[in-house]
Order: C-alpha cells, then sequence, then structure tokens
C-alpha cells in the first residue's frame, strides 16, 4: 500500500517551486527554518498517495498560479504537454 499524506502544496527552495506532502501543517515550520520560501501547505479533503496529492493541488484553485515541478522535474501539466507535442 502506497504512503498517505493529508497535507500537500508547494514551497520554493533556491528558486525551484516543488510539490511537498506532508501528515501535519507544522512542516510549514521545518521547510521554512530550511530555507523555503513562497511555502503553500492545504488540508487534503482525506489522506491521499503521493501521486494523488499531487494531482489534487494541481487542479486546486489556490495553485493554479504556481508552476512546481514534480517528481523528475516536469509538472504534471508540463508533461501532458510535453507528451502531446511528441505525438504530433
Amino acid at each position: 500500500m502506497d504512503k498517505q499524506f493529508s497535507v500537500a502544496g508547494v514551497s520554493t527552495l533556491n528558486g525551484v517551486v516543488k510539490y511537498r506532502v506532508a501528515n501535519s501543517l507544522k512542516r510549514e515550520a521545518i521547510l521554512r527554518k530550511s530555507g523555503h520560501t513562497d511555502i503553500k501547505l492545504i488540508e487534503l479533503p482525506q489522506a491521499m498517495s503521493k501521486e494523488d496529492a499531487f494531482t489534487f493541488i494541481a487542479c486546486h484553485a489556490d495553485f493554479q498560479t504556481m508552476r512546481p515541478t514534480a517528481k523528475g522535474g516536469v509538472s504534471p501539466k508540463a508533461k501532458t504537454e510535453k507528451t502531446a507535442t511528441k505525438a504530433a
């Protein structure tokens, strides 16, 4: 079974915006202490896998202006666009 998370969001470290998952909003303090900026975390409506949490926040209105990178450095939206470009 995949690990489940109750909090998801994004943060910026060294100019790179990335998805973040956690099980408590207290994670914000840890990220801030580690030098992260522009931290935005929300509680998920239910526990989710990392992939489901990324999909949820990618569609969430509060995250529409942010372009975080996912695992591998490609945002879900950019990955879809890249696949569509290759198919054309």
